[in-house]
């Protein structure tokens, strides 16, 4: 396992500066035949864009291109012809339709070389797992002559920074690996310190990441200020379940404070009040168990029709035994009755999807689990179980809190799945404002 001390170390190298010019624009091509089939989807290409924003390089293109390598080849050669930064993601696997390592470079005229160092910590990876280091996977050893290695923490495929000339201008050319858990720690800690000392610009900036707001609503509200510009930019990044809002602004003047631009940053904060959930990088998840560990309280959960999605969120993140004691998943009502103790006359007389049996199962569970909080979810995903009074979409999430007990009714849309997950996250969120004593979900989405 990599220590933070060797990672942190990663973000603190300096670069020569005779081997790299400055990097003002930039271009993204994504490989893989899974993104161009639409089986999986492309969220590297948002990520690279919006940290590339946030230290003054602007990116003009992205590209998906499949695994072809006449399609990569001539993908490369364009990007080369106009981006002072080409970053491609993916492609860098051990089998045979991973070549993009290879033609990237061939492109840009540049030999690959094996790295010694490199085929010994794929080696060590595979050590340390205890599995076989296949033949093909020295093909992941093969770097760019000159290039600088980044390293991945999180699978076997290094990645590579490397400078060359293309037609006489400088080009910089950065590969990294196509799973998001790969490439969005290589970039943060290995990548992204060294494009910040290549760019020409220094920024400015604060995220806000905004849940039960979409784009046109925070434009809204945000108007004035995103026309008064006055050189700080509004910009919003909208994602399935959060829209980031992202204020930046070129400093120009050594003398400047940015007192400007913060207050800026406070009229943002007073008018999305409540609705913010975080300022730092952090999931909603992650914000409601930092929440709930620095104020000592304890959670568990009963979930119904989203089948334990809730329970995932929360227990993905890394520390969350700390306050989460666990939850009970009841589908079935004799499942409510024997472990949540609902009374079959509540089940009977108001139905499973109501505000009695949400508050039920939730006193259920924290008595159960002897826990300070507990939230249920109770609803109809669809696509059957509806009536004309309790349409597919209908949830109910239940609140109880040593000073709470409340369930609010939810009228989600899409398909079951899109309900499942808008319900587990607006729990989350429920539960957020209720440890930062906002007022609690609106009753109607």
């Amino acid at each position: 396992m990599t220590s933070k001390t060797s990672r942190e170390e990663e973000k603190n190298i300096s670069l020569p500066s005779e081997e790299y010019s400055l990097i003002d624009t930039a271009e993204i091509i994504i490989t893989g035949n899974e993104i161009i089939s639409g089986k999986t989807q492309d969220t590297n290409s948002r990520f690279l864009a919006r940290e590339l924003r946030k230290i003054g390089i602007t990116v003009h293109y992205i590209s998906t291109v499949s695994d072809d390598p006449q399609d990569l080849y001539e993908a490369a050669k364009l990007a080369y012809s106009r981006s002072d930064l080409i970053i491609s993601s993916g492609g860098l696997g051990p089998t045979e339709d991973d070549v993009t390592m290879e033609v990237m470079c061939r492109a840009a005229g540049l030999n690959l070389q094996l790295d010694a160092d490199c085929l010994a910590t794929i080696e060590a990876y595979f050590a340390r797992t205890k599995r076989k280091c296949a033949p093909n996977n020295r093909k992941q050893a093969y770097m760019p002559q000159g290039a600088r290695i980044l390293k991945n923490h999180f699978g076997t495929a290094p990645g590579a920074f490397v400078h060359f000339d293309y037609l006489g201008k400088p080009r910089h050319l950065a590969l990294l690996p196509g799973p998001p858990g790969e490439l969005v720690p290589m970039f943060t800690d290995s990548l992204k310190p060294v494009l910040k000392e290549l760019s020409p610009h220094r920024y400015r900036t604060h995220s806000f990441r905004v849940y039960g707001l979409g784009e046109s609503n925070i434009e809204m509200l945000l108007l004035d200020l995103i026309k008064e510009n006055k050189g700080i930019n509004l910009a919003t990044y909208a994602s399935s379940y959060e829209v980031e809002v992202l204020v930046s602004e070129v400093i120009s003047d050594r003398q400047d404070n940015g007192a400007l631009f913060q207050n800026y940053v406070e009229t943002i904060r007073r008018r999305l009040k409540h609705f913010i959930f975080t300022e730092k990088e952090e999931t909603l998840a992650q914000r409601v168990l930092d929440l709930l560990i620095q104020r000592e309280y304890t959670i568990a959960f009963a979930e119904s029709c989203t089948a334990g999605l809730l329970s995932s969120l929360i227990g993905s993140v890394p520390g969350a035994s700390k306050a989460f004691f666990g939850s009970v998943i009841s589908y079935n009502n004799d499942i409510k009755e024997k472990f949540l103790k609902v009374d079959s006359g509540i089940l009977e007389h108001f139905g499973a999807v109501s505000r009695e049996t949400a508050l039920a199962m939730a006193d259920g569970a924290r008595e159960s689990f002897q826990t300070d909080f507990s939230v249920s979810i109770t609803g109809i995903a669809g696509p059957s179980g509806a009536s004309p009074e309790k349409p597919v979409g209908t949830v109910w999430i239940g609140l109880v809190s040593p000073t709470v007990r409340e369930a609010f009714r939810f009228q989600f849309s899409g398909e079951r799945k899109r309900i499942q997950e808008r319900a587990a996250f607006r729990a989350l969120d429920l539960i957020r404002r209720a440890l930062e004593n906002w007022p609690l979900a609106e009753k109607e989405e």
